[in-house]
C-alpha cells in the first residue's frame, strides 16, 4: 500500500473524502475552526512554525492588499477562500460562521508581535489607541489635536518639555500630553513625524523601527520626478519602520480652523498595506476624504501637490486671457486707429482717452459672453458625437475631454468677468456713452464764448434722463443674466454643492445655464440692433455688440436639434447605456446547432449557451444562444 502525504493520514474505518474538523488556536480568543474533506495533498507549503493565522477585529483593516504591495511584503491579507486554498483543503466546504467573525490575515510570526500603539487600563483592556507627535511647534500642535478630536490619545513628542510657552500652549488642547520625543515614540504605534526634513537625523530613529511613521513634510521647491522623496529618504534612514506619506496637503492653519473639512482630499502612500490602511481609517475619523495612492513612490506625486499653482486654471487662464486680449487689440484697431486714419485726424489725448475704460468695458462684455458659450459648446459637441456613434462608451478625443473638464472655471472666469463689465458699465451709464439706449435728446442753440472775443453757435445735446424700449430691455435681460450667473457661481461651490441633490444640480448647471446664456445673448442682441450701416465703414469691421452675438448664436442654433423629441429620445436612452452598435444576438436552440462546443455542465450554467453554425460562405461563426 502507497504511502500517504504527511498531514492527510486517515483514521482507522475512515473513508476518503469523508469530513473532519480541524482546529488551530494561536492565543486567547483567537481560534480558527473549518469542516474540511481528507485529501491527499500535502500541506507542508504552510507550516505553523513559520506563520500564524489572526483574525482582525480591527474594521480600519479590513481592505485588501494592493496590487503594488511589495513580494517579499511582510503583511500579506488572504480571505477565506484564498486561504483554504493555500493550506489544500477543499474549498466547497464552508466554514463555520460562528467560529471566525471577520476577515483572516497572515501574519509573519517574527514581527506579529509589533507594538499596536494601545493605552491599556490596570484590567488589561484597551481604552485608547496612542498616536505619537514628534515635534511641538506650530504644524505639530496642529495636527495633534485634530488627531485628539478623533477619538486618538495623542502624546506631543518635545525635546524639552518643560519650557513654560510650549506646556501653556499644549494645556489647551484636549486629549493630548506633552511628554519627550523618546517617550512618544516609544509608547506609541503610530507617529508622525511633524518637523522638518533637516532635523530627522535628530529623532529618536532606533525607537521607531517596528513602527507606522507618518511623514508630512514638503519640499520648498519642486523637484524632479525622477528624485527621491523625503517619505523615501526617511524610509532609508529606518528600514525597519513601515513609512507612510500623508497629510503634507494640509497647513496649520486648515487643521486648526477646520477648512476644507470633509471635502479635503489626504492622499496616502506606503509600501506597507497594513500601515497604509491604518493611515486611511485615521485620515477619515479625522473627517477628510482619504485617497489611497499605493506605494512609497507616489510620494514624490504627492509632495508636488503643495508646490503646485493652480494647475487646473492654467488652460482656462491661457484661454480666457487670449480671446480678452483678441477683443481688446481689435477694438483699439478700429476705435482708435483706424478711425484717427479714415477722419483725417491726428493721434490725439481724445482718441485715447477711451483706452482705459470704454474699450476695456467692452472687451470684459463680449469675452464673458464668449466664455459662457464655451461652457456649453462642448457638451453640445458630446451630444452630437454620442448619436453619430450609437454609444456612450467610447471616448471622447482629448481635446474634447479636456474641454469639459475646465468648464467650471470657465463658468467662474466668466461671472469674474461678468462682474468687471457690471461695475464698468454703471460707471459709463449716460448718454454720452450709449446714446442708443437712451431716448432722443433734446438740441438747445447756444451760442459759446471760445475767447474774449469769438463766440460760436453750437446745439447742446440735453438728455431728460430717460431710457428707450430698447434701453429698458438691455438693462433688464443684462440683470437677469447676472444674477442667473451668479447662482450658477454660487451652486458650484463644493460646501454648497453637497447639499444639493442631483436633479437639483444638474437644473441650476443645466437649465438656468441655459438661460443665462440665452438672457446675456438678448442683452447684447438689444444694445446691437441699433448700429446701421456707417458703423462697418471703420475698416470694414463690425460693431463689438454685433460681432460678439456670432459664437453664442451657433452655439443656440446646435442646441435646438437636441430638444427635439425623435433627436432627445435616443440621445437619453444611449446615455442610459443603450449601444447601438452591439451586435444582435441570435438564438440558436440546441437542436438546431450543428456543432456545438465541448464545454463542462458547471460552465454552462454559470455562462451563456454558445453554439457553432457553419455559413455557406464564411468561416463558422460563434453565436450566443
Amino acid at each position: 500500500m502507497p504511502r500517504r502525504d504527511v498531514g492527510t493520514k486517515r483514521k482507522f474505518g475512515e473513508r476518503e473524502g469523508s469530513r473532519r474538523s480541524y482546529s488551530d488556536r494561536r492565543g486567547p480568543g483567537r481560534t480558527i475552526t473549518w469542516t474540511s474533506r481528507t485529501r491527499r495533498r500535502s500541506v507542508s507549503s504552510i507550516t505553523s512554525s513559520e506563520y500564524s493565522v489572526v483574525s482582525t477585529s480591527s474594521a480600519s483593516c479590513q481592505t485588501d492588499i494592493s496590487k503594488d504591495s511589495k513580494p517579499d511584503m511582510k503583511d500579506v491579507s488572504l480571505d477565506t477562500t484564498t486561504l483554504l486554498e493555500a493550506l489544500s483543503i477543499n474549498t466547497h466546504n464552508k466554514m463555520p460562521s460562528g467560529n471566525v467573525t471577520s476577515p483572516l490575515r497572515l501574519y509573519n510570526t517574527s514581527v506579529s508581535m509589533w507594538d499596536t500603539g494601545e493605552d491599556m487600563g490596570e484590567d488589561g483592556k484597551e481604552k485608547q489607541e496612542v498616536v505619537g507627535v514628534l515635534g511641538s511647534g506650530d504644524y505639530g500642535r496642529a495636527i495633534a489635536g485634530k488627531i485628539a478630536q478623533a477619538g486618538y490619545l495623542v502624546l506631543i513628542g518635545s525635546r524639552d518639555p518643560t519650557i513654560p510657552q510650549i506646556i501653556e500652549l499644549v494645556r489647551n488642547k484636549e486629549g493630548t500630553r506633552l511628554v519627550t520625543q523618546d517617550e512618544a515614540a516609544s509608547r506609541a504605534g503610530v507617529v508622525v513625524v511633524a518637523v522638518g526634513a533637516d532635523h530627522y537625523t535628530r529623532l529618536p530613529l532606533p525607537l521607531l523601527r517596528h513602527k507606522v511613521v507618518v511623514d508630512v513634510a514638503n519640499r520648498t521647491s519642486p523637484a524632479h520626478p525622477s528624485e527621491e522623496s523625503i517619505a523615501e529618504a526617511l524610509q532609508s534612514l529606518v528600514p525597519q519602520a513601515q513609512v507612510v506619506k500623508a497629510f503634507n496637503v494640509l497647513s496649520a492653519y486648515a487643521l486648526e480652523n477646520n477648512v476644507q473639512q470633509g471635502a479635503k482630499q489626504v492622499p496616502v502612500a506606503s509600501d506597507y498595506a497594513g500601515a497604509r490602511c491604518r493611515v486611511l481609517e485615521m485620515v477619515k475619523r479625522m473627517g477628510y476624504m482619504p485617497v489611497d495612492r499605493g506605494r512609497l513612490k507616489a510620494a514624490r506625486e504627492i509632495e508636488a501637490i503643495p508646490l503646485q499653482l493652480m494647475p487646473s486654471w492654467r488652460r482656462p487662464l491661457l484661454l480666457v486671457g487670449g480671446l480678452w486680449v483678441a477683443h481688446y487689440l481689435l477694438l483699439l484697431f478700429k476705435y482708435q486707429v483706424c478711425e484717427s486714419i479714415s477722419s483725417g485726424k491726428n493721434w490725439s489725448g481724445n482718441s485715447l482717452k477711451h483706452l482705459a475704460l470704454l474699450n476695456i468695458n467692452r472687451a470684459s462684455a463680449i469675452t464673458a459672453l464668449w466664455t459662457l458659450t464655451l461652457c456649453y459648446l462642448p457638451g453640445v459637441g458630446a451630444a452630437y458625437l454620442q448619436l453619430a456613434w450609437g454609444t456612450k462608451y467610447r471616448r471622447f478625443p482629448g481635446w474634447l475631454d479636456a474641454w469639459l473638464k475646465m468648464r467650471k472655471q470657465l463658468g467662474l472666469l466668466m461671472l469674474w468677468l461678468a462682474a468687471v463689465h457690471t461695475c464698468l458699465g454703471v460707471a459709463v451709464w449716460s448718454g454720452r456713452y450709449d446714446a442708443l439706449v437712451w431716448e432722443t435728446p433734446t438740441l438747445i442753440s447756444a451760442e459759446v464764448k471760445i475767447n474774449d472775443t469769438s463766440y460760436v453757435t453750437m446745439d447742446i445735446p440735453v438728455h431728460n434722463n430717460m431710457m428707450s424700449v430698447q434701453g429698458e430691455l438691455f438693462l433688464t435681460f443684462g440683470t437677469l443674466s447676472m444674477f442667473i450667473t451668479c447662482l450658477l457661481g454660487v451652486s458650484s461651490l463644493p460646501s454648497v454643492g453637497a447639499t444639493l441633490s442631483w436633479r437639483e444640480f444638474t437644473f441650476i448647471q443645466s437649465k438656468l445655464g441655459w438661460l443665462a446664456l440665452i438672457t446675456a445673448t438678448l442683452h447684447d442682441g438689444v444694445l446691437g440692433w441699433g448700429f446701421s450701416a456707417e458703423d462697418y465703414y471703420i475698416c470694414s469691421l463690425p460693431a463689438g455688440a454685433q460681432y460678439a452675438l456670432l459664437f453664442p448664436l451657433v452655439t443656440i442654433a446646435l442646441k435646438l436639434p437636441l430638444l427635439l423629441p425623435c433627436v432627445d429620445g435616443p440621445l437619453q436612452k444611449i446615455r442610459r447605456g443603450h449601444d447601438r452598435n452591439k451586435s444582435k444576438r441570435i438564438t440558436v436552440h440546441p437542436t438546431e446547432a450543428t456543432n456545438p462546443l465541448d464545454m463542462t455542465r458547471r460552465k454552462r450554467e454559470e455562462r451563456a449557451l454558445w453554439h457553432v453554425r457553419t455559413l455557406d460562405t464564411a468561416r463558422p461563426h460563434i453565436i450566443m444562444a
